[in-house]
């Protein structure tokens, strides 16, 4: 697994508030929802003064295909900033594993991840504290 897999998908997914039918199954919320859409993920890490930023604008395909373009911004010594920016591309697919759904991801050099998401009474997606999810719009596929 790289470590935008390890970085990006370790999130807290706030959905806007959306309610499926009883019916349908969250592996079919999830999938419809995350497809065709952009949404920017966001982190940091470290400590207060010399902290990193990471920007993940993932893009879910509606062919199952996804493609996340990243970036980082270190805080340093006198006000200086490092950058980094790389992308990632593969599939995505919606899958329940040991009872619980999320988001299986593949990239093109062959590693995998799995994320669970667990859904909220209140349309929210809860994966870990603190990642911020904010939709972007549609996906640019």
């Amino acid at each position: 697994m790289n470590r935008l897999h390890a970085a990006a998908i370790a999130l807290c997914v706030q959905f806007p508030a959306f309610h499926a039918p009883e019916a349908m199954a969250d592996e079919q919320v999830l999938r419809k929802y995350l497809s065709g859409r952009h949404v920017l993920l966001s982190r940091r890490e470290g400590g207060a003064v010399y902290g990193t930023y990471y920007f993940f604008h993932t893009h879910y395909c509606s062919s199952a295909r996804y493609v996340i373009y990243a970036s980082s911004v270190k805080q340093t010594v006198l006000g200086m900033e490092q950058r980094q920016n790389w992308e990632v591309r593969g599939t995505w697919k919606i899958v329940t594993r040991q009872g619980q759904e999320g988001v299986f991801y593949q990239d093109t050099e062959g590693g995998t991840d799995f994320v669970p998401l667990r859904m909220q009474p209140d349309g929210s997606i809860f994966v870990r504290e603190g990642i911020s999810f904010v939709p972007q719009g549609r996906a640019g596929c």
